[in-house]
């Protein structure tokens, strides 16, 4: 059996254009690649995930920053249509995706790129394996969950939940304490403050604005439940997890920064 070679997420730039059996291999790799994201398997390592084929990976080419950048955006598009098919909320796949897309912009080199795209991809991945609903779960307190995920910008009463599911509020309790461990406000607080903290890690929305879209009445509300439930306020969790790339960082020093910023505040919403 010949030796394969592990494929960089994007080696696409740096093939031979006349070698078409490396461009199947490489679609092969990136197929495989999303598979993995869209079943929450981990890890998702560009570097681990070994091609199809054997030697004919020769004449790579020199590839620009914009390339890795432009190829980086494309990942970021596919990592986040395979995370919304397997269930996760559309509004955090796509916030994850600008935000990555955003930060491949602001690097200084190839392998800088190389750093966001396995986070990003283990971000994803993670984000699956939050949003899965255990196949054990009765049908009718899946149906639940996914109603209370799709209204999560809306004052949703649990009442209302029952009743969409033709239950009436206490069995929603029970089935719920029973399947998942917590009861159905306990779930719908839960899937408020993962899109809050969201909104607040991966855009500039102001407070206000995050509270309205997580269906809170008004913004002091959402603050006094959101120290509750996670210990500080918005603005402080902001701070904390929001960091950003900056240009005046020294060369020497950037590679880490980045780091930082890709696995640094992956398990917080």
């Amino acid at each position: 059996m010949e030796k394969t070679e592990p494929l960089n997420c994007f080696m696409a730039s740096r093939l031979s254009k006349g070698d078409f059996v490396a461009y199947e291999n490489l679609y092969r790799f990136e197929q495989e690649l999303m598979t993995r994201v869209a079943l929450g398997l981990t890890p998702v390592n560009t570097r681990s995930i070994p091609a199809i084929g054997n030697s004919y990976f020769l004449e790579l080419m020199p590839l620009s920053l914009r390339s890795l950048q432009n190829q980086f955006s494309i990942y970021a598009a596919l990592g986040a249509e395979r995370a919304i098919e397997s269930g996760v909320d559309i509004r955090i796949a796509f916030l994850i995706c600008g935000y990555y897309q955003k930060a491949a912009e602001a690097v200084s080199s190839a392998e800088e790129v190389d750093v966001l795209a396995e986070a990003m991809l283990e971000m994803f991945s993670g984000k699956v394996r939050e949003f899965q609903i255990p196949p054990d779960v009765p049908g009718h307190v899946r149906e639940a969950m996914l109603f209370i995920r799709q209204n999560i910008q809306r004052p949703l009463k649990i009442h209302e939940v029952a009743r969409q599911i033709g239950r009436s509020r206490s069995q929603l309790d029970r089935d719920f304490r029973n399947s998942l461990g917590i009861s159905p406000s306990e779930f719908q607080m839960r899937e408020k403050f993962r899109n809050a903290k969201a909104f607040l890690q991966y855009t500039d929305m102001s407070v206000t604005e995050v509270s309205q879209n997580v269906g809170f009445s008004s913004s002091s509300h959402f603050c006094n439940t959101f120290v509750k439930w996670s210990g500080m306020t918005p603005s402080r969790f902001r701070a904390q997890f929001s960091p950003g790339l900056s240009g005046h960082i020294p060369q020497s020093d950037r590679l880490m920064h980045v780091s930082n910023i890709a696995f640094g505040h992956t398990d917080f919403f």
